[in-house]
């Protein structure tokens, strides 16, 4: 890591350098931006320029927000993300991957009042974020405020309605239902980067009070558990018992009272690994009743993420390949997008074997379609400009096959027997349905472009998404609910805004999340 950190602080500094240079190119301001998006990174010259040429546009705001963040001016950070985002109104696909930005910054920053004004302000903007994460802005809202029986109460009451949409008949009773709910959201903040204070506080007294009425040999176990916690005690074979005992019962709870330990800091490396085999031995036990989207905290188990790879990523690799071998020098375009960044990291973390990736069937038959001939491929390049006759003579039928070929086995390997299911399987209508204002503000977007989308029918409404993406949601939603060996989590690689701008819900929902850059995939694999 401490590589990887130090390579990223020379690749800034030669970026600021390129920026600030007397008369950079407006090809290198652009190109800059593009990464510093991407990855959030800070590069004061290039604020400079803007602050100079463009002080009023949105890029501007998102460089300054950047150089703030790097500063751990989180507040700032997050106002100037916001700023930027209203001045993005009219793109709303960028407006709302900036205002989440800008949520997230004020949530680092306990800007609780702002970030719930936020997203009050933005109704179509909350349909994008979970519950989950409106419950956690809001409960740390009013513990702030002082309101601390407000807190409780909202906690306490979302466990409800969660404890009644979860029930499934197998004789669990309301209390269990109620505290494996508090339980779920106590592991939030931890599962997605988030401040732990003062919202884990808060759970732990909703928890607290849940307990104190439960008289079982689990309840037992687990307060043994919290005191030795509590008190700095380390006997790795008395957690391991206790752990044991309780994946009897749960195995999931067993596994994350383990996972807490391994982290606590008072373990010494010979004590951490001890427990650390024990997990590994644990979960081979249990594996068959822990589906994949439970296995996302279970950190030390050191899981593979399954990584699904949407049509877009294909052609965009496909074109980078092509443009490669018909160029001149064999480099191709040497301009670094972050469509092409982020397939090239795609790769990368597959051969260094840090991830899984598989093509699902309805991306690669919709690739294979667009990729049938040259002169379809051909169309692919309508935003630059291709040598006719260079393409002619190297883009034979025979030499498209090969590399289309090619990228099916770069993007692909895994495999499962049983991945299908159409959307019945997984109630997908109604949770489209569920965030129709997205998918309006989507559809309309998508439309001003001036070329028709294809988009599916509901409710007498065709602003959904399409069937071969239906598919996809619908195939990762139920590859998160098995169990597959050595794999930790489900995602998603696309740039697709049906799929990124309600990122969050279908984590939620489903327990499968999504990436759309280089930046969002080493987040999930590092």
């Amino acid at each position: 890591q401490s590589g990887v950190a130090e390579r990223e602080r020379r690749a800034t500094e030669s970026l600021g350098r390129l920026c600030g240079r007397e008369g950079a190119s407006m090809r290198i301001i652009e190109r800059s931006t593009n990464l510093v998006i991407e990855h959030n990174v800070s590069v004061e010259p290039l604020e400079k320029w803007y602050r100079g040429h463009d002080k009023f546009g949105a890029d501007f705001h998102i460089i300054r927000a950047a150089i703030l963040q790097g500063n751990n001016e989180r507040l700032n950070a997050a106002r100037a993300y916001k700023e930027a985002a209203m001045k993005l109104r009219l793109d709303f696909e960028r407006s709302s991957l900036i205002l989440r930005k800008s949520l997230i910054e004020f949530a680092h920053a306990a800007g609780w009042k702002e970030a719930v004004s936020l997203i009050d302000a933005y109704p179509a903007l909350s349909g994008s974020f979970t519950n989950r994460f409106k419950l956690y802005i809001r409960t740390c809202r009013d513990h702030e405020e002082g309101k601390s029986a407000e807190a409780s109460s909202r906690l306490i009451e979302f466990a409800a309605q969660e404890e009644v949409r979860m029930r499934n008949g197998a004789g669990n009773g309301v209390e269990t239902g109620r505290r494996e709910a508090l339980e779920a959201l106590q592991r939030y903040p931890d599962e997605h980067g988030l401040p732990m204070d003062p919202f884990q506080g808060r759970v732990r007294a909703a928890l607290q009070v849940l307990r104190r009425s439960d008289t079982s040999r689990q309840s037992d176990l687990e307060r043994k558990f919290l005191m030795m916690q509590m008190r700095g005690e380390v006997d790795p074979l008395e957690i391991m018992l206790i752990a044991k005992e309780v994946a009897e019962g749960e195995p999931l709870r067993g596994l994350i009272m383990l996972e807490k330990a391994i982290e606590s800091e008072s373990l010494d490396a010979k004590h951490r690994n001890t427990l650390k085999s024990s997990q590994k031995a644990l979960f081979g036990s249990h594996r068959e009743a822990i589906p994949v989207k439970d296995r996302r905290t279970l950190r030390s188990l050191f899981l593979k993420p399954l990584i699904l790879v949407d049509t877009n990523i294909l052609i965009e690799a496909l074109k980078d390949d092509l443009l490669r071998e018909i160029s001149v020098d064999s480099l191709g375009s040497l301009d670094w997008t972050v469509e092409r960044a982020f397939h090239w990291m795609l790769r990368r973390r597959k051969e260094e074997g840090r991830v899984l990736l598989h093509i699902p069937t309805a991306a690669k038959g919709e690739f294979l379609h667009r990729a049938k001939s040259s002169d379809s491929v051909l169309r692919l390049f309508d935003d630059m400009y291709i040598d006719k006759g260079m393409w002619s003579r190297k883009v034979t039928t025979e030499f498209l096959e090969k590399r289309v070929q090619a990228i099916c086995a770069v993007f692909g390997g895994w495999e499962s027997s049983n991945s299908k299911g159409d959307d019945t399987d997984v109630g997908l209508d109604a949770f489209l349905v569920r965030h129709r204002d997205v998918f309006q503000l989507i559809d309309e977007q998508k439309r001003r472009g001036g070329k028709a989308p294809q988009r599916t029918l509901i409710n007498g409404e065709d602003i959904y998404p399409e069937k071969g993406d239906r598919d996809i949601m619908c195939e990762a939603a139920l590859l998160s609910s098995t169990s597959i060996n050595n794999v930790g989590s489900i995602l998603v690689a696309t740039r697709d805004s049906d799929f990124r701008l309600v990122s969050r819900a279908l984590e939620e929902e489903y327990g499968f999340g999504v990436v759309g850059d280089a930046q969002q995939l080493n987040s999930r694999v590092l």
